[in-house]
């Protein structure tokens, strides 16, 4: 499959290359990508202003159709139109990812940063990252959902601090909001 690899440490140092077809896992999806979107982040990678581990397959910012599930996989099935939270790999153990923040992980390593992205024919991630969109929703608007995401994400959560502070019931939810912009 061609994808486009941040091949060595430094400026630059990407270029489209033919790059076998990942395989999923017993608990990982094998996602054909549909769109993409190039990030600030994707920007900074190649100026080499960003930590980054290279080789990797570049991007992050995607959406999907599910070619192929693992053994164990149960929520998803190919088919489904989905896009995915971007860190597949964190240490689930310490209290930041505990605390359902695995994202803030210091050990994380991102998808299109420490480790093959969405810039390809396919990606594969784990099933507890990769979520069904919901009808209504194309899948060029949800390759820009993660960014979305951010944008809303953290209006909501001063909502939810304040009204923790107000012992008042916080109740939100990212797709009410998401669902609109889309």
């Amino acid at each position: 499959m061609k994808a486009l690899v941040k091949t060595a440490p430094g400026i630059g140092n990407i270029a489209l290359q033919e790059m076998p077809e990942p395989r999923p896992g017993d608990a990982d999806v094998l996602i054909k990508v549909a769109h993409a979107a190039v990030c600030a982040t994707d920007i900074h990678l190649y100026s080499d202003s960003f930590p980054n581990s290279p080789p990797f397959i570049l991007g992050h910012e995607f959406s999907g159709v599910v070619e192929e599930v693992g053994r164990s996989v149960v929520k998803l099935k190919p088919g489904d139109r989905v896009v995915s939270e971007n860190t597949p790999y964190a240490c689930g153990t310490c209290k930041i990812c505990r605390t359902g923040h695995p994202n803030l992980c210091p050990k994380k390593r991102a998808m299109g940063i420490h480790s093959d992205g969405a810039f390809a024919e396919y990606v594969v991630l784990p099933e507890h990252l990769v979520h069904i969109l919901p009808e209504g929703i194309s899948l060029l608007s949800a390759a820009i959902s993660e960014p979305l995401a951010v944008a809303v994400h953290a209006p909501l959560a001063f909502l939810q601090r304040r009204w923790r502070k107000q012992r008042a019931p916080a109740r939100c939810s990212w797709w009410a909001p998401m669902r609109m912009c889309l």
